[in-house]
């Protein structure tokens, strides 16, 4: 198996989760999926920003994504200290994000 360079926009991606004291929720789309972030910004207003939530379109960071599993959207990835700790993928309700971040410990 090859493993595929990254581009310098996913490396900064990956620097960032590395060194966010935070849990970060990376929210990996295309353009016809905006809904969902509207979901999460709602969901991080309403839980004092104890989170950072990041979009990133998904065709800008494909080898990034593929190398944590993600190979369409909407997903939403959630990491504590550089490491990621859980994946939510596809269309999804807010109480089931909510209730899916809550167990997480987000």
């Amino acid at each position: 198996m090859t493993t595929t360079e990254l581009t310098s926009r996913e490396r900064e991606l990956e620097d960032f989760l590395s060194s966010h004291p935070e849990p970060v929720l990376v929210y990996l789309t295309e353009d016809f999926h905006p809904a969902a972030l509207d979901v999460l910004n709602h969901l991080h207003a309403a839980n004092n920003r104890r989170w950072k939530v990041v979009e990133i379109p998904l065709h800008a960071c494909r080898n990034w994504a593929a190398r944590n599993g993600i190979h369409g959207s909407p997903s939403i990835l959630v990491y504590k200290k550089g490491r990621l700790v859980t994946a939510l993928l596809g269309v999804m309700e807010a109480d089931d994000i909510r209730d899916h971040l809550e167990r997480v410990g987000t």
